[in-house]
């Protein structure tokens, strides 16, 4: 089903938890291995693989008013962050992202439906035709790289992903690295 926003609803949580992601993906063959992430520079140890199954759900209007202001909508669950994200424009390498917990499975939270409208001037109307475009599954081994005192400086996420346009029903497969980094971390 395509999650709507029904008119008169309150949220429970209205403030999005707010962040800065700076990622960087490379394409990768099926049988590579992982190198060693420890070797980096200000990433002491590497904690073992965390395996998650995502499963993203992508929104946009018919005219695929989103995309062309560079702002995407998804519905994820699976891994630490499941949920309703917000993912804004990519200004200077990085972008800011929004997050509100899953709630009710099939409904955008209306704070999520207003967050988007001022990003992408969009109008009631233009939203209440919200229809999924995509879906992307992750088969995901994810690597916190540690600095000496224990802090995350980076996540590096072993994914095979499975997508599908649910416009057209194309499906494809593939494999990639995403480093997601926190805080300062020297350039590698």
């Amino acid at each position: 089903s395509t999650p709507t926003r029904t008119a008169g609803t309150s949220d429970p949580v209205t403030e999005p938890v707010r962040s800065v992601e700076i990622e960087r993906k490379f394409d990768v063959g099926d049988e590579t291995p992982v190198p060693d992430l420890s070797v980096l520079p200000g990433v002491a140890r590497v904690s073992p693989g965390e395996h998650r199954e995502l499963d993203a759900r992508y929104l946009d209007t018919a005219d695929r008013m989103l995309a062309r202001a560079g702002v995407a909508l998804r519905r994820r669950t699976g891994g630490p962050d499941a949920g309703w994200h917000i993912k804004g424009p990519l200004v200077d390498g990085a972008r800011i992202e929004l997050h509100w917990p899953l709630g009710d499975a099939d409904a955008v939270p209306a704070a999520a439906l207003d967050t988007v409208a001022e990003m992408t001037d969009a109008t009631p109307a233009d939203l209440a035709g919200l229809t999924a475009i995509a879906r992307i599954r992750n088969d995901r081994v994810a690597y916190h790289l540690l600095d000496a005192d224990g802090g995350i400086v980076a996540e590096l996420a072993d994914d095979r992903v499975r997508t599908r346009d649910e416009r057209t029903g194309e499906e494809r497969r593939w494999r990639e690295w995403e480093e997601d980094r926190r805080g300062s971390v020297a350039s590698w």
